[in-house]
C-alpha cells in the first residue's frame, strides 16, 4: 500500500513540474480540433495561426496562477514566522538571583575533615 502511494504522489509531483510539457504535448495531440473550433483566427486562414493563440494564452494564465501561488506562499510563510504567541505557555518560575547555588566543587563551602567522620578507629 505504501509503494502505490509513494509511486501515485511521485507521478503527481513530476506531473506537476513537468505542466508546460504536458499543456504543450497535449496541444499537439489535439491541434487540429484547436484550429477548428476553439482558434480565435480560424477565419482567418492566411495568419497561419493553427491554434498556437490558444495556447500561448493558457501557457499565460498558467504562469500567472503559479506566480500568485508562490506570492500567496510566501505571504503565508511571512505570516507563520511572524507569528510570536506561543503555542504551549508555560508557567513563569521565579528565581531569587541573590541566592546561589554553587556546584562547582573547587568553590564549595565543603572540606573533608578526617576527625568529623563517624566511623574512625579509637584514639590511643
Amino acid at each position: 500500500m505504501k509503494r502505490v502511494l509513494l509511486y501515485f504522489l511521485s507521478m503527481l509531483m513530476l506531473i506537476q513540474s513537468f505542466w508546460g510539457l504536458v499543456m504543450i504535448s497535449a496541444f499537439y495531440i489535439n491541434r487540429d480540433y484547436i484550429a477548428q473550433y476553439l482558434c480565435e483566427n480560424r477565419n482567418a486562414p492566411q495568419l497561419h495561426c493553427q491554434g498556437t493563440c490558444v495556447l500561448m494564452k493558457k501557457m499565460k494564465k498558467a504562469r500567472e496562477d503559479e506566480k500568485k501561488n508562490i506570492e500567496n506562499k510566501i505571504k503565508e510563510a511571512q505570516a507563520f514566522v511572524l507569528t510570536s504567541s506561543p503555542i504551549v505557555t508555560m508557567p513563569t518560575i521565579l528565581i531569587d538571583r541573590r541566592e546561589k547555588t554553587n556546584f562547582d566543587r573547587r568553590h564549595s563551602p565543603y572540606a573533608f575533615r578526617p576527625i568529623d567522620r563517624i566511623l574512625r578507629p579509637p584514639i590511643c
